[in-house]
């Protein structure tokens, strides 16, 4: 018993112990003795296994300065394997020099994501830092913005779907080039913003662009719209009618599609768009481009950082269309972003005092989570920031891993739709985690409840997301060929959104039912449905939407359905 609670006092003791001292004398003796990267992996499991030791939490929850340091210092060497780190063509004094730039270590570090390839993204900053070290130093943060949007090729139908992929990359210039080419116009006094002054968020909507100098130029000397009155930039490009009733969306062949010739010429919303959002960045003002659905049809609309550093995400964006969402793309992954996502993060979360020491405890806790302290360390994260999703993924990641049981689960997701009540996109994710469980566990009502709140909560705002879940359970009948019941649940998803549910309805109910009836043999029960849906959604003539119903009219081949024949 005694040798039992000497072990005790001992392990105690040590868990209370401080952080080793991290300062330029123990960092500088440690790169004396680590200066073969075969070496870094087995120093840096090595020092984790004493920062685990010595972790302790301050009063409030968070990670002590020294230990911080530490284990930023472990992350940033452990970022490369040896043969990846011969591939970045770094020396080991340039990869040392990059991450003793704490500011530049650390947005690299905190910002980088999965999909994220990192050797590209080091070997950028290694160009970067070669090109111009001076600069780099001061321009930290656009260097890094840089790094994880240019580490992997843009979207083939990058900027927009309805222009035909030029060589935008031969034109475009390395990535070292165009960092060098906004310090300059900073210099010079030139850009709305100072990318000095702005945060990885606002930087990765600033670089995102394949446009050549010359074209930044251009927008930079011939649209001097003032940065307060920038949202009139949409409206000076001319609106060409006779491309939308010719059904001719896609940019004209053989015409370059620059900037001055869409100036010229006029253009549709994705021109107007475009145009927009590039002018933004010549300018040095952070942009989105988005699209959406509403009454009438696609849409396309742009966004910008104000001078208040608040977002006007809504320039072009028609309010009698009733557009639920704007859509973007994030430029570091590619992957689907939304207006609502990104005003809640930009506006909510990282606006939050204690969101900085919130992340960081969260990485720390993610990078040991057979560790005990684990779960703890994520309950504090989610104290410290209620409002980051991220963490409630986390949690959920946890329960899933350890099998909690459904009634903890249950209540955690209802916890979850709660807290996020104000944000749709958010709480439907949590409802549908909850759907899932409440499955698993043969709820059937509870879960055909679930099913019905997510529709009627997005009846309005966020329709689309409605929608979204109303067409799951018809999937289900139409998987069994349960015709009658999917006309039943059709009709009355059709009802429940009618006049408003537009382009959202269209694209994510009526097409894929009428589809799905016409593979299968169900060529009655397509036109129908198809009549009754073009009753019900009230379309306007020469509208992109009544030209879609037409275009599935003329597929079933029977014009008694196409709201141009004017027979509904």
């Amino acid at each position: 018993m005694i040798k039992a609670l000497f072990l005790l006092f001992l392990l105690t003791t040590t868990l209370q112990a401080e952080a080793p001292a991290w300062n330029a004398a123990t960092r500088d003796a440690w790169w004396a003795e680590h200066g073969d990267p075969s070496t870094w992996r087995k120093a840096a499991l090595s020092q984790m296994a004493e920062l685990i030791v010595s972790y302790q939490p301050t009063v409030e929850g968070e990670l002590s300065p020294q230990l911080t340091s530490w284990f930023n210092h472990v992350r940033w060497i452990s970022l490369l394997s040896p043969d990846q780190f011969a591939e970045s063509g770094l020396t080991v004094s340039e990869f040392r020099a990059l991450g003793e730039n704490e500011l530049l270590s650390k947005t690299f570090l905190n910002e980088r994501r999965s999909e994220d390839k990192v050797v590209e993204a080091v070997k950028i900053l290694g160009q970067i830092y070669r090109s111009s070290p001076q600069d780099l130093t001061a321009y930290p943060v656009l260097a890094v913005a840089y790094a994880l949007v240019f580490d992997q090729p843009f979207p083939d139908d990058w900027p927009h779907h309805q222009v035909k992929r030029e060589t935008w990359e031969a034109k475009s210039g390395s990535a070292a080039e165009r960092f060098a080419y906004y310090v300059e116009l900073d210099k010079n006094k030139k850009l709305d913003f100072s990318p000095a002054a702005l945060s990885f968020t606002e930087l990765k909507f600033l670089v995102d662009t394949l446009v050549s100098r010359e074209e930044l130029t251009w927008a930079s000397e011939n649209v001097r719209t003032s940065l307060g009155s920038f949202d009139r930039v949409f409206g000076s490009i001319n609106y060409d009618m006779s491309r939308l009733l010719g059904r001719r969306y896609d940019w004209p062949e053989g015409i370059p599609y620059t900037l001055a010739e869409i100036q010229q010429r006029g253009g549709i919303c994705v021109d107007q768009a475009y145009f927009g959002a590039t002018v933004g960045k010549a300018r040095g003002i952070p942009t989105l481009y988005f699209s959406g659905q509403g009454a009438d049809g696609g849409h396309a609309w742009y966004g910008y950082l104000k001078r208040n550093r608040t977002w006007d995400l809504d320039v072009g964006r028609y309010e009698s269309q009733n557009y639920p969402v704007g859509e973007a793309r994030d430029p570091q992954t590619w992957g689907q972003l939304n207006d609502e996502q990104l005003k809640n993060f930009t506006e909510r979360v990282s606006q939050n005092p204690r969101y900085p020491a919130a992340e960081m405890l969260l990485f720390w806790a993610t990078a040991n989570k057979t560790q005990p302290f684990y779960k703890p360390s994520i309950d504090q994260v989610l104290s410290m920031a209620p409002g980051w999703l991220v963490v409630w993924r986390a949690q959920a990641e946890w329960m899933k891993s350890t099998q909690q049981p459904l009634d903890v689960q249950k209540e955690f997701y209802r916890q979850w739709s709660s807290q996020f009540s104000k944000l749709p996109d958010a709480r439907v994710e949590g409802q549908a985690r909850l759907l899932e469980v409440l499955k698993e566990a043969g709820d059937t009502v509870a879960a055909a409840q679930v099913q019905t709140d997510v529709v009627r909560q997005n009846r309005r705002k966020r329709f689309d997301l409605g929608i979204g879940a109303g067409m799951e359970p018809i999937f289900e009948l139409l998987d069994k060929q349960d015709w009658k019941g999917a006309e039943t649940e059709f009709k009355k998803l059709v009802r429940q959104f009618d006049s408003q549910g537009g382009g959202n309805l269209f694209y994510g109910v009526v097409r894929p039912f009428v589809s799905i009836c016409l593979e299968e043999k169900q060529e009655t029960l397509a036109r129908e449905s198809l009549l009754f849906a073009s009753k019900k959604m009230k379309l306007q003539p020469d509208s992109i939407l009544s030209m879609e119903f037409e275009k599935l009219s003329e597929k079933i081949g029977d014009k008694k359905t196409s709201p141009v024949g004017r027979e509904m």
